[in-house]
């Protein structure tokens, strides 16, 4: 239905949607109707305009030549693949569509311009209301980038715009990389999702504000002492140590990675960013080489997430940091507050991407160019509980249906930033938002596993699929 952000056919149409707006749908008949569409050999001083003026009644309706030709040249080498509409060669075939079909794509594109300007205007109303000072957006459709802009401010005191090329901390939906890491080395014959964090986990050394914690069970006891301190600098942050029983209990790999840690392991879903995080510790075990650097051999790296930390350049990450939206914080008083948040990565949280390559990691799921579509298919299952119940989170997604279409997504949440990738894989549609302050997602606790609190993914599943939300 949409062509690609990136490409110039898409650009050519926004360029003429008022030229094509001007003219009535019955002008592109001005000519004699063509009853079937027929292939044309480009003369010299040709352009597509007087092509479709001389066969369509309508030089404005040249973009229908250019999408029914490289439609063609996809199926037949003999067409042309028009690159550049300004630019033909005298030789070149082309498609004229018949009028019929020129009609119907005219109308189509009238469609999807409308379509896009009513989704800008909700996701920019929808960004006033919650107080966020700058986002960025972008939706696919048939892994291509349909749109892709920013909203608001990525730096409010220089007044320097948001666009879809702007860095941010995209919080939780760092877990999804994660577990496309984890289960490479699971493919591999690195890892065992069934192996107990004890056993693999047994000389690690974890960094703790307080002092290195040596060892899982040094780590064990750490957490079971702060789930108990109920007056501590750690006291407002329990419920991430609450219930974890790995002093009495075994705990391994897959209950971390589904969230099903806490309490009797396997049971119950609780999100808990903390204890995702220490599956950073997993990666190393295995492979013997950081978080980080997997990040970068199996992903970033292959699929050239040049304006993603982290990154194989060093200049480039200096650039990347450079171009960070700024973070903030909103008071109680409504006003937006400067913060010099930063984050440490690990497998939970402290990724920085932009929307557009973002794209690039959801389009590489999409054609299982990270993990296999056996991996993939996993991580997208709901997990079962052990008495057998269906829970919220299946391995580094959040996975539920509505009206009977799988919704697939990950959000993201810090106190300066807040995110959101939703795919909807029957419908080929994903959206991705980034923010840079936490009013994407924290108003609506999508913790506990609905999406459909979110108003920003309300918007676009009503806008771009015949679903209803209320």
């Amino acid at each position: 239905m949409f062509h690609s952000r990136k490409s110039p056919v898409l650009s050519l149409f926004l360029a003429v949607i008022l030229l094509i707006y001007l003219l009535p749908i019955d002008s592109v008949a001005g000519a004699a109707p063509l009853a079937q569409g027929e292939s044309y050999t480009v003369q010299k001083d040709d352009s597509l305009w007087n092509v479709a003026e001389k066969y369509l009644g309508n030089g404005a309706v040249y973009p229908a030549i250019v999408d029914a030709t490289n439609k063609k040249a996809a199926e037949d080498a003999t067409f042309a693949t028009i690159v550049n509409p300004s630019l033909i060669q005298p030789g070149w075939k082309l498609w004229v569509p018949s009028t019929e079909e020129a009609e119907a794509f005219i109308e189509r594109i009238q469609r999807v311009e409308k379509l896009i300007q009513t989704f800008e205007q909700e996701i920019e109303l929808l960004r006033e209301e919650l107080n966020i000072p700058g986002m960025s957006v972008a939706v696919l459709q048939g892994q291509e980038v349909v749109f892709a802009r920013g909203f608001g401010y990525a730096d409010v005191e220089n007044q320097i715009p948001a666009t879809e090329n702007t860095p941010y901390y995209i919080a939780s939906c760092t877990k999804p990389f994660a577990a496309a890491v984890l289960m490479k080395l699971v493919e591999g014959g690195q890892l065992d999702l069934e192996a107990e964090m004890a056993d693999i986990l047994g000389d690690a050394t974890f960094p703790f504000p307080d002092g290195a914690i040596h060892g899982y069970a040094g780590l064990c006891e750490t957490i079971i002492e702060l789930s108990q301190d109920t007056s501590g600098p750690y006291a407002p942050y329990r419920f991430l140590f609450e219930d974890y029983r790995c002093d009495t209990k075994p705990i391994t790999v897959r209950h971390h990675l589904t969230h099903t840690s806490q309490g009797t392991p396997g049971e119950a879903y609780r999100y808990n960013g903390f204890l995702y995080g220490l599956l950073s510790w997993v990666v190393e075990a295995a492979s013997e080489e950081s978080f980080a650097d997997l990040l970068v051999e199996y992903i970033t790296g292959p699929l050239e997430m040049t304006s993603t930390v982290p990154n194989s350049s060093d200049s480039r990450r200096q650039q990347v940091l450079a171009e960070l939206a700024k973070a903030y914080q909103i008071d109680d008083a409504g006003n937006v507050v400067l913060s010099d948040f930063t984050q440490d990565l690990n497998a939970g949280a402290g990724m920085i991407s932009t929307v557009l390559d973002l794209a690039k990691f959801d389009v590489a799921m999409d054609r299982n160019l990270i993990v296999s579509e056996g991996s993939k298919e996993a991580m997208f299952t709901p997990t079962l509980s052990n008495s057998g119940q269906p829970l919220p989170y299946g391995m580094g997604w959040f996975v539920q249906e509505h009206e009977g279409v799988q919704l697939i997504w990950h959000y993201g949440q810090q106190t300066t930033y807040s995110s959101l990738i939703l795919k909807m894989p029957e419908e080929g549609l994903t959206l991705i938002l980034l923010a840079n302050s936490d009013g994407a997602s924290a108003p609506f606790n999508l913790g506990e596993g609905n999406v459909l609190r979110s108003p920003f993914a309300v918007t676009f599943i009503n806008l771009f699929t015949d679903l209803e939300v209320e």
